[in-house]
């Protein structure tokens, strides 16, 4: 009975350290993203302070009331991701009601400085010992997120790897779930506005 306890306690303790551990990661990424972002736009528009992960919350709030998808989850958004891709669904309308909301709130969804912010810069910082963090979510999404750099960010194969390899547990919170709905309202960019040339970063 003591034994069985002792293994009960010891899976309890490996399962609380790596909640804390996302939780710290999770914390350090939603300071810098924020931070690097809103200091980007003041270097435009004078002083302000932006929430990215709220902003991309209210943009998914939007895709929800116009039916564009049903819920957040994977399936849904790789669904939405293979149409807009494909050119089978309209977004021009939504697109615009979306880059109007953004534009009022100063952020630039497709400045390639946030995008960096998002995808490196911040995961870069926040992932300092990465003996234990080379793993997490926010390292493979990075990962993911080079070989749309070199293939463009349209393309649906690495798209949906992105969604794919997002645990569960983990696509459930927006703070992994953003960087999703970035790359969404930059293909809907796309589909209206047409695909600009690489860029490099």
């Amino acid at each position: 009975m003591i034994f069985k306890n002792a293994i009960l306690f010891g899976i309890f303790f490996i399962l609380y350290s790596c909640n804390s551990q996302n939780n710290k990661l999770e914390k350090k990424m939603v300071v810098c993203v924020n931070k690097s972002i809103s200091k980007n736009a003041s270097d435009i528009y004078g002083e302000i302070e932006i929430d990215f992960y709220n902003l991309m919350g209210e943009v998914e709030k939007i895709l929800i009331n116009e039916k564009f998808i049903k819920s957040p989850d994977q399936n849904n958004y790789r669904k939405l991701l293979k149409q807009i891709t494909s050119n089978s669904i309209e977004v021009e309308s939504i697109y615009k009601k979306i880059n109007l909301f953004l534009e009022s709130n100063k952020f630039d969804y497709n400045d390639f400085i946030n995008i960096s912010i998002v995808f490196r810069k911040c995961i870069n910082k926040a992932i300092v010992n990465k003996a234990n963090h080379e793993d997490s979510t926010f390292s493979k999404q990075s990962r993911i997120f080079s070989h749309l750099e070199i293939q463009g960010f349209n393309d649906y194969s690495i798209l949906d790897k992105l969604i794919f390899e997002t645990k569960k547990d983990d696509f459930d919170k927006i703070v992994y779930r953003s960087p999703i709905i970035l790359l969404t309202i930059i293909n809907m960019g796309y589909q209206v506005n047409g695909i600009p040339k690489k860029i490099k970063f």
